[in-house]
């Protein structure tokens, strides 16, 4: 299975990287940039890094966690309970710290108090207890962390925010992938084994690339960057919306305009590569501008 996912590298990474170039440009941006193939496909692998990063992290600890349920199954740890429906294992200790810290996080940005945040812990325990009860029963613990995700997802989605779809994105990944690494163990034959390693792969890089591609874009500079004002030559002055330069009743406007320059405040580039600049005011304006008018940037 390694041999064939490593064999299909050279098709996938370009694949995929071109699917996280129309992600951005297509969904996020809504503009395309004037590039060659060349330029797509080395914007589409930059957009693809903090995907390919943060999968790899994430299989890396897929790998650990399943190796530790291998052990403590060799073990026979999941036999009996040392009390009532709780095991003693590595195996559970170590997902239930992860559990914990995606919830503590969660909590957390939510300014959730501290009793809050610290009876995720006990609740995180007894959830993944009760999935390695329940784990052999007709994958009962897969259909009810299913229903659980899912209820809490259209919750998040009703109080919508940044954070809470952040989070409806994230929860439904984690599940998934507590799922897997419950039914793993029980996979014998090497072709069951393979469609649900690249069904989970698949899920990883769907759920980063939509989590991840936005902070790529800004960390690499090719969008979603925020400029505390732009420099432009006064060329490019016919170019801008007419309500950008007017005058809004405030100290500051949104546009200031000398003999030989303008400088222009609070805008949003949501394309930096190509030809033009795709730009987006505070009142959500969007206009292109030539790059070669830009004399200089700050951003925020």
């Amino acid at each position: 299975m390694r041999y064939k996912f490593f064999k299909h590298s050279n098709f996938i990474v370009p694949v995929v990287s071109m699917l996280c170039y129309f992600l951005y440009f297509g969904f996020e941006a809504r503009y395309f940039p004037s590039l060659d193939s060349s330029e797509m496909i080395f914007t589409g692998i930059l957009l693809f890094c903090a995907t390919a990063i943060v999968t790899a992290f994430e299989i890396a600890i897929l790998v650990f966690v399943s190796y530790l349920y291998q052990n403590d199954d060799k073990k026979y740890k999941f036999k009996m309970p040392k009390f009532l429906f709780f095991y003693s294992s590595n195996f559970i200790y170590f997902l239930t710290l992860i559990s914990f810290a995606i919830l503590a996080f969660a909590a957390f940005k939510l300014n959730y108090g501290w009793s809050a945040i610290l009876s995720l812990l006990l609740l995180s325990y007894v959830v993944v207890n009760l999935a390695v009860r329940f784990k052999d029963k007709s994958n009962l613990a897969i259909w009810v962390l299913s229903c659980l995700v899912v209820a809490l997802f259209i919750a998040l989605n009703i109080v919508s925010s940044g954070f809470s779809e952040f989070f409806a994105r994230w929860m439904p990944f984690c599940s998934f992938m507590l799922s897997f690494m419950l039914g793993v163990a029980s996979i014998k034959e090497t072709k069951d084994f393979s469609f649900v390693f690249y069904a989970a792969l698949s899920l990883m890089i769907v759920s980063n690339s939509l989590l991840f591609i936005k902070y790529t874009a800004k960390t690499f500079n090719i969008g979603d960057v925020d400029y505390k004002f732009l420099l432009v030559d006064k060329s490019a002055l016919k170019a801008l919306p007419s309500s950008l330069c007017e005058a809004k009743g405030k100290e500051q406007t949104p546009c200031e305009i000398d003999e030989k320059a303008v400088k222009i405040y609070d805008m949003k580039s949501l394309c930096n590569i190509g030809k033009f600049y795709y730009l987006q005011t505070k009142d959500g304006v969007k206009f292109e501008l030539d790059s070669r008018k830009v004399i200089s940037r700050v951003k925020e």
